[in-house]
């Protein structure tokens, strides 16, 4: 029997079956979802946070509407989930910080916007390549960057 933590981890081989992504969500409790998305944002592998975060994406996105876990979208904001993947923002992998930078966003994590502040103070010089998703994400959140950072 395939265990929660491995359909997450495939449910990009899944996107357009809305059963998949189901069993997976009514499977367990909000509590053991939130402690495996944990465990797997935890796992240092740049390939399942990765996948994780897509599936975190879709759950906020869709669990609400279609899959009875208001509750979980509503504690989101305050979960550890987003404390780890602020705490990701500062992996030394390039395309994880990319990867959790559009999660914050798309999760609409207004409260990250601070982190996302730091982050992009951090990777200016560093990781160019990087700003345009900070930016991007940050306009969406509605935060505000401080322009003596820009250098214009």
């Amino acid at each position: 029997m395939e265990t929660i933590e491995s359909k997450i981890l495939h449910y990009l081989s899944h996107l357009q079956d809305i059963d998949y992504f189901a069993a997976i969500v009514n499977s367990v409790s909000d509590t053991e979802l939130c402690n495996i998305i944990n465990e797997l944002l935890q796992s240092g592998d740049n390939e399942i946070i990765g996948s994780t975060c897509l599936f975190n994406q879709d759950l906020l996105i869709l669990g609400s509407r279609h899959h009875n876990r208001e509750k979980f979208v509503k504690g989101y904001p305050e979960s550890l989930i987003v404390k780890n993947l602020e705490q990701l923002l500062f992996s030394p992998n390039h395309f994880t910080r990319k990867q959790v930078v559009y999660t914050l966003g798309k999760a609409c994590s207004y409260s990250s916007t601070k982190v996302l502040n730091q982050a992009f103070n951090i990777y200016r010089d560093t990781d160019p390549i990087l700003l345009p998703r900070l930016i991007g994400e940050m306009g969406w959140l509605g935060g505000r960057l401080s322009l003596c950072y820009l250098n214009l």
